[in-house]
């Protein structure tokens, strides 16, 4: 639920006309049948792709090249101080006194991998993700059987972009739980792909007294939750996240599906009406 006009609503809420043009309420619309399906990327990983069980420490972190995949354990985390329940740009509000551990403090290389062949990259842990893409690639995260006690996140601690923007490559990044930007991520970051959030959020937590000036999204983003890249005070000045945020969809995403995500079919006029 949000607020409009001080007052509390669910679904989608408005004061625009005509009035015939809205409607409330609807049914519920599950999202599970659009989304990338965690067991069938870890087969086909574990089969012909790139499979990372668990790291037995904070999770993997992998770096990724037009040609190679080169992977890290991570050690240790390091932490930053929230703000205090600072209002979102979704007009979400994150818990008081917060802390969070998203960054790497420590890690240390484990091995250098060519880009699998299928294209499908499957890590059991957390993990962080960067770099340049050049052939297409889904990377997902998460622990199966899932539990929510269990769920796995993805970072992006830097940007994450196509060699090429505009070839027919596609970047595919499925999360158990949330898709997060650290702290120390770039002043000027660009995130290119179809970001995929199962359980939680696709956002950039709420640090204290930190901002950054943009951020570039180019592709698609779909999360169970709200999406958070700001964070304003009482008085509407934007204390943390980036300053500017570009969110481009990339119609790419629709022509050349990526690796492991639902896509069939094609457009059809179902009605047409004049008004």
């Amino acid at each position: 639920s949000y607020l409009f006009e001080n007052q509390s609503h669910d679904g989608i809420w408005g004061d625009g006309g005509p009035q015939s043009f809205w409607e409330f309420p609807v049914a519920f619309a599950a999202v599970t049948g659009t989304m990338p399906d965690l067991e069938e990327l870890k087969e086909e990983a574990e089969d012909d792709g790139l499979y990372f069980a668990a790291s037995g420490q904070q999770g993997w972190h992998l770096i990724l090249s037009t040609t190679t995949v080169r992977a890290y354990k991570v050690s240790a985390k390091q932490c930053y101080d929230g703000e205090n329940s600072w209002k979102g740009d979704s007009g979400s509000y994150w818990p008081k006194n917060s802390s969070f551990c998203y960054d790497i403090r420590t890690e240390a290389f484990q091995n250098s991998f060519p880009l699998p062949e299928n294209g499908i990259i499957f890590v059991l842990d957390h993990l962080w993700v960067n770099g340049v893409v050049g052939p297409s690639v889904t990377i997902a995260a998460g622990i199966l059987p899932a539990s929510s006690s269990t769920y796995k996140d993805i970072i992006i601690p830097s940007n994450l972009t196509y060699d090429n923007a505009g070839s027919s490559s596609t970047i595919g990044i499925v999360a158990q739980r949330n898709v997060l930007v650290s702290y120390n991520a770039p002043n000027a970051m660009t995130i290119h792909g179809a970001l995929v959030a199962e359980n939680g959020v696709i956002s950039r937590p709420p640090y204290r007294a930190n901002t950054k000036a943009s951020l570039a999204l180019l592709g698609a983003q779909v999360s169970l939750q709200e999406l958070d890249w700001e964070y304003q005070n009482g008085f509407g000045n934007i204390v943390s996240g980036f300053l500017t945020v570009s969110m481009n969809f990339d119609p790419d995403v629709g022509t050349f599906v990526p690796i492991g995500f639902p896509g069939s079919g094609e457009y059809a006029m179902t009605g047409w009406e004049e008004l």
